[in-house]
C-alpha cells in the first residue's frame, strides 16, 4: 500500500495543501470517532489516487478520473464494505456534479 502522508508531504503545488486543510476541517465536523476514521481513510486513498495520477483533488476533474477511481476501488483485495463503496460513490458524483 502507498504511504499516502508522504505521496500528499511530497505534493508541492500550494492548492494540495489547501485540499488537506480542507479535508482535516470536513473530517473534524463529525461528532462520531467511526465517521471521521471512515471519511479520513477514504480521503487519504482518494488523495493517493490524485497523486498518483498527478490529478489536484479538487480541481479539474473529469467523470472519467472518477469513474477509474471507483473501478479500483471494487477491484482491490480485499474489497471495500458495500457502505464504503456507496460512500465513495455518492461523494464522487458530488464532485462531477459541482465541477
Amino acid at each position: 500500500m502507498v504511504d499516502v502522508a508522504a505521496v500528499v508531504i511530497d505534493v508541492e503545488d500550494p492548492g494540495w495543501r489547501d485540499a488537506v486543510r480542507w479535508a482535516g476541517a470536513f473530517v473534524a465536523g463529525f461528532n462520531s470517532d467511526q465517521t471521521r476514521r471512515s471519511y479520513r481513510r477514504d480521503l487519504e486513498c482518494w488523495f493517493a489516487f490524485c497523486a498518483l495520477h498527478s490529478l489536484h483533488p479538487f480541481r479539474g476533474l473529469r467523470r472519467t478520473h472518477l469513474e477509474l477511481y471507483l473501478r479500483q476501488l471494487e477491484a482491490q483485495e480485499p474489497a471495500p464494505s458495500r457502505c464504503t463503496l456507496y460512500r465513495r460513490h455518492f461523494h464522487a458524483q458530488l464532485v462531477v456534479s459541482v465541477a
